[in-house]
């Protein structure tokens, strides 16, 4: 069933996938609805709430060319928006995905008609066994006590290599 917004809903066969769950792969991004990330080149890259949201609409709507009041009913679920609003959350969803209303690679304006996501996109899914994204292996942890001139009962903990970082108990 679609919720009202069409973001965050599941229609039979999109929106999730039985069994895991539904990534759409996009030149260089991957954008994971149930996460609510965008990660460019495997960086996540950080968006707005409306921003992402608008994102989502457009690539589950890419079939068709979105009307402003499309829009407005499904992102912003029919509240009053500012045409200055709508053109900044569409500028900064292009951003986010490296387009730009030059280009128009991904995200293509039809003049007084509205606005399309024309980028070819892959629906694919990660298992529901496996976590969505494998962190990097984190080296050990190495903890070594001492005791100060003064008497004081010190821990010390390193892990990974570069420059030290101390961080005084506040407690």
């Amino acid at each position: 069933m679609l919720s009202q917004n069409g973001v965050s809903s599941r229609r039979d066969g999109e929106g999730e996938c039985w069994g895991g769950q539904l990534l759409f792969f996009f030149e260089d991004n991957v954008l994971d609805p149930n996460r609510r990330e965008l990660r460019r080149k495997g960086a996540l890259v950080s968006v707005e709430p409306q921003v992402f949201d608008l994102i989502v609409f457009l690539i589950r709507n890419r079939d068709r060319v979105v009307s402003k009041d499309d829009l407005i009913a499904g992102v912003w679920d029919g509240r009053i928006v500012s045409d200055s609003t709508l053109a900044s959350r569409i500028n900064a969803a292009r951003r986010a995905i490296d387009d730009s209303g030059e280009q128009q690679r991904l995200i293509r304006t039809a003049a007084r008609k509205g606005i399309r996501f024309v980028g070819v996109v892959r629906e694919g899914q990660v298992p529901s066994e496996l976590p969505a994204l494998v962190p990097a292996a984190v080296p050990n942890q190495e903890v070594t006590f001492c005791r100060t001139a003064e008497g004081i009962n010190l821990a010390l903990a390193s892990v990974g290599g570069g420059a030290p970082l101390i961080k005084v108990a506040n407690w």
